[in-house]
């Protein structure tokens, strides 16, 4: 179980009214004995749900040993970053399992004088057993046909790669291919990123590409808006 150490603080806190024999014996008092509320709190990481009672029990007793405050759970993945092993997946977040780890980690942490917050997902998506496809996070993806025309065109349309089975059309637009257009013309950088197709190098992107691109030619563009027809209202339940 990964361990991570967020910075300690310091809070002013409210004196109005406190006598001045309780002010310096509470300010000496506080740095050799710091409050709650002023003690280091562990990042504390179910790295991919893998944990057990004992695994809870024994981290969250190294945190009173040490006069931690607390520690906020994090269930998340991460352990097969830069090419590392993955971890057993542990329960589900949120099922019956987890739930139970859960609870005895809040006993456990009520037993040892700690404070204890939660991260209200797994990893970076809300997530849990009872969140259905439909509820879910979601791409928008897409499927591509080319037609030569002018022609009478009568056919099925292929639906995208869909993820657990789950789908719904949006739209079916068709626009003209460009015969002008100069084939190695610099295509938009990117775009996957641009269009959150892709994952912006973990959770600490450097964005600055995103701005950037190669400059923009006049009339080198596939279509204009205008050019772009939606065909929606054309297509067969089929």
């Amino acid at each position: 179980m990964l361990v991570i150490l967020f910075t300690a603080g310091i809070q002013a806190r409210d004196t109005t009214g406190v006598p001045e024999t309780v002010h310096t014996t509470s300010l000496e008092a506080g740095w050799e004995f710091p409050p709650q509320s002023a003690r280091t709190r562990a990042y504390w990481w179910w790295l991919n749900g893998n944990v057990t009672r004992a695994s809870i029990t024994r981290d969250l007793e190294a945190m009173q040993a040490r006069n931690w405050g607390g520690a906020v759970i994090f269930d998340g993945g991460g352990a097969d970053a830069n090419k590392n092993d993955q971890v057993k997946h542990g329960p589900d977040f949120l099922s019956a399992e987890w739930r139970d780890l859960y609870r005895h980690a809040l006993h456990e942490a009520r037993r040892l004088g700690l404070e204890l917050s939660l991260n209200i997902q797994s990893g970076w998506n809300l997530g849990g057993p009872m969140v259905t496809a439909r509820d879910a996070a979601k791409n928008l993806v897409w499927s591509e046909l080319q037609v030569n025309g002018p022609v009478a065109f009568d056919a099925v349309l292929h639906m995208p790669e869909l993820r657990d089975d789950y789908g719904k059309e949006v739209a079916v637009v068709a626009f003209r291919l460009r015969e002008d257009l100069a084939s190695d013309r610099p295509p938009m950088q990117s775009w996957r990123e641009k269009a959150l197709h892709d994952r912006l190098n973990r959770s600490a992107p450097k964005t600055a590409f995103l701005l950037e691109d190669v400059e923009g030619q006049r009339g080198e563009q596939d279509a204009l808006v205008g050019e772009v027809l939606d065909l929606s209202q054309q297509l067969e339940a089929d």
